[in-house]
Parts: C-alpha cells; sequence; structure tokens
C-alpha cells in the first residue's frame, strides 16, 4: 500500500479504499488456503484488460465492479463524448498526488508524493453506448478454430508431446507428462481451449518443481 497515504477529511470509512483493499485481500486470502482458487481466476483475467492502473489499483476496482472493463474518471468519459448515468455510484481508486516540501535540513525542495481517493466510472455506467459504442480493436473469435487448433497441435507434437482423442471421464481433457488427450467428439473451440490448458501443465508441472506445486496451485497457473 502506498505510503503517506490519509483518508479525507469526511469519507465514509465503508468507501475508504484501504478499507476495501485490505478486506478483498483477507478475503482472497482465506480461500486460497482453502484451495478455492475461482476469485483469483477472475482476477488475473480481469488484470489482463487493464494498462494503466496500478495493482493496487486493479484490485481496488475488481473487488467493487468485477465485470468492469474500460474505467474511467467523470471528465475523460465527458472528454471522450460520454455521459456517466445519473445517480451511478463511482469505484473508489486512489490518485497520486506529486506535491514539493522544503527540506529545512538540506535547504533544497525535495518531490513528494501523497494519493488521494477519487471515483472512476466503468463503461457500463454510461448513457447512450448502444448508439454510440467504443471503438474495439479485438474482434470476436468465430466458432470455427480447427485451423488454430491445428498450428497449436503441431506445436504440442514439435515439443515432444503426444496428442491423442478418447475417453477422460468428466475432464475435457488431461495432462500425463509428454502425453495430452482430448476428450473425444468436441467442438473445434473446445478442443482449442482445453488443448492451451493442458499445455500449460505440460510446460510447468511436470519437472521437479511443478509437481512440487499443489492441485489448485497447478490449476491457477494452467
Amino acid at each position: 500500500m502506498p505510503g503517506g497515504l490519509e483518508r479525507q477529511h469526511g469519507q465514509p470509512a465503508e468507501l475508504d479504499p484501504r478499507n476495501i483493499l485490505d478486506h478483498g485481500i483477507e478475503q482472497l486470502l482465506i480461500e486460497l488456503k482453502q484451495g478455492t482458487t475461482q476469485r483469483l481466476e477472475n482476477y488475473l483475467a480481469f488484470t489482463a484488460r487493464f494498462h494503466h492502473y496500478s495493482v493496487s489499483n486493479q484490485m481496488l476496482i475488481y473487488m467493487q465492479c468485477p465485470q468492469a472493463t474500460f474505467v474511467a474518471g467523470y471528465r475523460k468519459w465527458q472528454e471522450m463524448g460520454y455521459q456517466v448515468q445519473r445517480g451511478q455510484k463511482g469505484i473508489r481508486i486512489l490518485a497520486p498526488r506529486p506535491y514539493k516540501r522544503f527540506n529545512d535540513k538540506t535547504g533544497e525542495e525535495e518531490q513528494r508524493l501523497s494519493f488521494a481517493a477519487v471515483s472512476v466510472f466503468d463503461v457500463s455506467q454510461l448513457l447512450g453506448v448502444d448508439e454510440h459504442p467504443l471503438p474495439t480493436f479485438f474482434g470476436s473469435l468465430p466458432d470455427d478454430q480447427q485451423e488454430l487448433y491445428e498450428k497449436l497441435a503441431q506445436a504440442v507434437s514439435e515439443d515432444g508431446i503426444t496428442l491423442t482423442e478418447g475417453e477422460t471421464g468428466k475432464a475435457q481433457g488431461y495432462s500425463q507428462g509428454k502425453k495430452i488427450v482430448l476428450r473425444k467428439g468436441m467442438d473445434s473451440q473446445n478442443k482449442l481451449l482445453t488443448l492451451i490448458h493442458e499445455y500449460a501443465h505440460e510446460l510447468l508441472h511436470w519437472d521437479a518443481e511443478g509437481k512440487e506445486q499443489s492441485r489448485p496451485v497447478q490449476e491457477c497457473h494452467a
């Protein structure tokens, strides 16, 4: 947590980002100790969508609005031509506030940094997004992923891993150390996703260090 943070006067304790962050981390650690990784997996997928927020702020956003995709301040949204819906509750994060302070001992000004709680809003809280959608770079993948699956299967084979289809019980696939088995009859999209997962197991968990990891940790990695 950044040093020098002070809660703003009159700010309710439940809105203090420090309280939100501390509580969320505590709950996450309890779940991990119990072998539950779903919250962590969701959080890692969420953070992959953010490139301009600190880890602490990403966690704050996730804990208050897990479905968030694009987040900005009220005025920033206005600059981009959007308006936050009336009555929407802001997502509280920590904004840096640089300042200078005179050092009596050195006789020089020093650059310091404090943090203040501010509100940001997710795109889901805006008006008129359907009529004025945000620009997108990546389109959704088509259902047919056979070509991409075959390219990945080739990479798996070149790594000396045997890939077959067969009976996998309740699982969609499994890794056996230099061997991956996928459930017979799956569509190309599920085959691709399952192969990525099992390939990760092959790369990470069949050496001595990987075998020492607990099952929940291995699944989280994959």
